[in-house]
């Protein structure tokens, strides 16, 4: 498996250790981080330990976790602008999960659709999946915005059923089929 993936303005590549810095940078900003599990990240090392993990999960068999620095297509343009991620919840049943994380900068701009889009394809066509599922807390209404764009439909709500931050949170989910797509 090609550990690129290209989409129309988009580079999904792995992350390397150079990215340690510009990762702290989207990980300690607590907006960006506000409807995920994380903390705020207060130092490099948390970074570190990200791209770490990312790189020992691309050497597992079989992979289970995909994880991309997302940046733009163009050679000259080199900043990261975020994560993409994959993982494969139940590898039997050929369903995973789809996440993003981008920078705030960044937001606004069409890039965590296209890269979902594009982490869609590579689940799809080249994984061979049937189901993958998106999830985020109701609400981030720029992930609802971002999940009901790439054609996942809405499944339902789970009440209370994550503690993050000090608090209780729903999570709203979707999903899509692989027979709901184009794969070929």
């Amino acid at each position: 498996m090609s550990h690129e993936w290209a989409t129309e303005r988009l580079l999904l590549g792995a992350l390397q250790p150079q990215d340690a810095p510009e990762l702290f940078a989207i990980f300690s900003d607590p907006l960006t981080v506000e409807y995920t599990e994380w903390e705020p990240f207060q130092s490099i090392s948390s970074a570190e330990w990200l791209i770490h993990w990312a790189m020992d999960a691309a050497n597992q068999e079989p992979r289970t976790v995909f994880a991309w620095a997302i940046r733009w297509r163009s050679p000259e343009e080199t900043k990261l602008l975020g994560i993409a991620t994959l993982t494969v919840r139940n590898p039997s049943l050929r369903e995973a999960s789809v996440g993003y994380i981008l920078d705030r900068a960044s937001w606004g701009q069409g890039i965590a659709t296209e890269s979902a889009r594009g982490v869609l394809d590579l689940a799809f066509r080249q994984l061979g999946l049937h189901r993958v599922t998106g999830s985020c807390c109701p609400e981030n209404v720029g992930s609802v915005r971002v999940l009901e764009k790439i054609g996942m439909r809405y499944e339902g709500r789970l009440r209370q059923n994550n503690w993050e931050k000090g608090r209780w949170r729903d999570t709203t989910i979707y999903a899509l089929l692989e027979h709901e797509v184009d794969v070929h």
